[in-house]
């Protein structure tokens, strides 16, 4: 099966191992609603954030990327 030829997405002449912050986007297979849902929003409280299974395990990755990597942080 050929895959879709994606566009670049990275900037020309930009040198990407220098200091500065970035965006980490994670997609999901035909944009499904699987890595939370928003629970318990009434009219006294604000919603909250529920991690699916699937979002957990995102949620562990991402905080475990300055383990595996030198010199980098997850905000």
């Amino acid at each position: 099966m050929d895959l879709p030829k994606r566009k670049q997405n990275r900037l020309d002449n930009f040198d990407y191992s220098s200091d500065g912050a970035y965006y980490i986007t994670i997609c999901t297979s035909g944009r499904k609603k699987i890595l939370s849902e928003i629970v318990g929003a009434d009219t006294i409280r604000p919603c909250k954030t529920k991690l699916s299974q699937y979002g957990e395990i995102v949620d562990e990755a991402m905080n475990n990327i300055a383990n595996i990597y030198e010199n980098i942080s997850v905000d």
